[in-house]
């Protein structure tokens, strides 16, 4: 699988999964602001899942602020590579006068290539002209996007619980319900 890039990581939960997978991706780039707590989570995260990580996965965690100098996280890919064939972005639209810097290393890390692609998401807490201008800004780089469909019924198969309640059906279809997303690819590629 493609390597990939998620900007503004978290505790990293949808790379850590997908480095489990039996076909994970070949290289993981996990950044997040570079300050010490947020990055040591991250190294918690992964030192305490290590041993689930498929073998030929590459994992790496980076202190990187949006905007700036994107070689840190190139480094990681093979001679030659043009960037990262998947970048995940979730839930950092709300950071509005972030946009342009987030923009910036999207168009600096995201490969030129037709399989290229970012995914986006964000909570309907996030205003919708929030949202809207930041897809905007993201045309005039050369992003087209495509909405992703969000029934917002839930479809997992496993308990989910919180300080050891149960989440209903009910509470989880309207979780999903506040989330949006997109599919960014560069549109003279498609």
């Amino acid at each position: 699988m493609s390597p990939v890039l998620e900007l503004g990581s978290g505790v990293a939960l949808p790379l850590l999964l997908a480095s489990t997978l039996d076909n994970p991706p070949s290289i993981i780039t996990l950044s997040d602001y570079p300050d010490e707590s947020i990055i040591g989570n991250l190294l918690k995260n992964l030192s305490t899942n290590k041993a689930l990580i498929q073998t030929g996965c590459e994992l790496h965690i980076l202190g990187y602020a949006w905007g700036t100098d994107v070689d840190p996280l190139l480094s990681h890919l093979p001679t030659g590579s043009s960037g990262y064939d998947i970048l995940i972005l979730s839930d950092l639209l709300h950071f509005d006068s972030s946009h342009q810097d987030i923009l910036s290393t999207i168009a600096r890390t995201l490969a030129h290539e037709p399989e290229a692609c970012v995914y986006l998401a964000a909570g309907l807490y996030t205003r919708e002209p929030v949202r809207e201008s930041f897809l905007k800004s993201g045309e005039e780089i050369g992003l087209q996007w495509t909405p992703m469909p969000n029934d917002g019924i839930w479809r997992g198969q496993q308990d989910i619980r919180s300080d050891g309640m149960l989440w209903s059906q009910e509470d989880l279809d309207a979780r999903k319900g506040n989330v949006v997303a997109w599919i960014g690819r560069w549109k003279s590629t498609q």
